[in-house]
């Protein structure tokens, strides 16, 4: 469980996916509403939803064959003020 205390609730997310040409982000497991973009290995500014408290992330990666991965899982914990 990592956490930020960033007032415009951003953080840096690192990506590691050798074969990699697409990738989707989503706060939602189900990853409803989310789109296919380019794989970048690194995300900087990403913008957490929602008020503090504790945040799900999921990614999942495609390559150019269009084989997807297994979601990843990610929690972050955003507390912007004690």
């Amino acid at each position: 469980l990592e956490w930020t205390n960033n007032a415009d609730k951003k953080v840096l997310i690192s990506i590691q996916g050798d074969d990699a040409a697409e990738m989707m982000i989503s706060d939602k497991v189900s990853f409803e509403g989310a789109d296919w973009k380019p794989y970048v290995n690194t995300i900087e500014n990403f913008i957490l939803p929602g008020e503090d408290g504790e945040k799900n992330l999921y990614l999942v990666l495609r390559d150019e064959a269009g084989n997807v991965s297994r979601p990843a899982h990610a929690r972050i914990n955003l507390k912007r003020s004690f």
